[in-house]
């Protein structure tokens, strides 16, 4: 029984790592789309005072946190 427990724990880690490194490459990949969609930094500094990276980050931490806390 430990062993098929252990098994089901492991893989629950996989599932929250993998959902943490989605998320993040979402995160990084709107950075990347800022930079290039905007022509000056202005309309760059707007774009980022209206979404807020940090937000969207932990945002995305707490849903894969819950989608973890569901599969347990």
């Amino acid at each position: 029984m430990k062993a098929k427990e252990t098994q089901d724990e492991n893989k629950h880690y996989k599932t929250l790592i993998i959902l943490c490194i989605v998320m993040l490459l979402v995160w990084l990949m709107s950075g990347f789309i800022t930079y290039y969609a905007a022509n000056n930094w202005a309309d760059r500094g707007t774009i980022g005072d209206m979404f807020g990276a940090v937000n969207s980050l932990f945002s995305g931490l707490a849903f894969a946190a819950l989608i973890y806390t569901i599969l347990m």
